[in-house]
């Protein structure tokens, strides 16, 4: 058992290096450490990158298995469908920044949000496969972090629980969640269709229930008016007065 060669912040970069020189994402933003480890108000806790202001990525460095020898295998049957080497990371939700719950909180807003995690160990690897980008992108497994809402109660504010995948069964699209083994999805990178609402507009209506469900959810808000932007104005107002945060936003009127 050893963790992988590389740094989780060397596979943030180089992941984000290939992304944009592929796709050219309108934003992306890199949180600082307070902001991801929600030790300061920010709207996205829990990510390390943050693409077209929708789209939250958590990198995960993993540990790297050739035999059977894994504590999950010795509490518990192993799975049939998956044999070494495996990966394995750990879900981290302990208190006080709870990140697995904070970006599931984030899903069920209408964001995205997954883990990544690599397919390969060593930086000779991971220093190959950025010569080409798509083919540097295909090389990690994705698992789409909305699914985990429902197991939230089981997982607890810990660290205990792991995930457990290899390139076989991301290729077949699972990797297996532990304390009780519970097949989930894993897929490899698929073009296009990665970044949901990649191109996406929100409307000002989304924009207020986003707002509101973030900074203001024990508070009664109440609105004059059901225009749109006017509550995305008297939302700016708050979130200045009473958060310290000025909020800029540019908004389209289609007609």
């Amino acid at each position: 058992m050893a963790l992988i060669e590389i740094s989780e912040t060397q596979l943030a970069f180089g992941y984000l290096h290939s992304y944009m020189n592929v796709y050219r994402p309108r934003r992306f933003m890199l949180p600082s450490i307070r902001q991801e480890g929600g030790m300061v108000r920010f709207p996205f806790p829990g990510a390390d990158i943050i693409l077209n202001s929708n789209h939250l990525i958590q990198f995960k460095r993993p540990f790297y298995f050739t035999t059977n020898g894994i504590k999950e295998f010795w509490n518990y049957s192993k799975p049939t469908d998956i044999d070494p080497p495996y990966f394995r990371f750990y879900i981290k939700n302990d208190n006080p920044t709870n990140q697995l719950a904070s970006l599931v909180r984030a899903t069920q807003s209408g964001l995205s949000a997954e883990y990544i995690s690599p397919l390969f160990t060593d930086e000779t690897e991971f220093f190959n496969l950025m010569r080409n980008d798509r083919r540097h992108l295909e090389a990690y497994a994705h698992i789409d972090i909305a699914q985990f809402s429902g197991m939230l109660g089981t997982i607890g504010n810990n660290n205990d629980h792991t995930v457990i995948y290899n390139q076989q069964s991301v290729d077949n699209d699972f990797c297996y969640c532990f304390s009780e083994p519970k097949k989930i999805k894993a897929e490899r990178y698929k073009e296009n269709s990665r970044i949901k609402g990649q191109d996406q507009i929100f409307n000002a209506y989304d924009i207020v229930k986003l707002i509101r469900s973030i900074f203001f959810q024990e508070e009664d808000i109440s609105f004059q008016s059901d225009n749109a932007l006017y509550q995305c104005r008297v939302l700016q107002n708050r979130l200045f007065v009473q958060r310290d945060i000025i909020w800029h936003f540019n908004y389209t009127i289609n007609r």
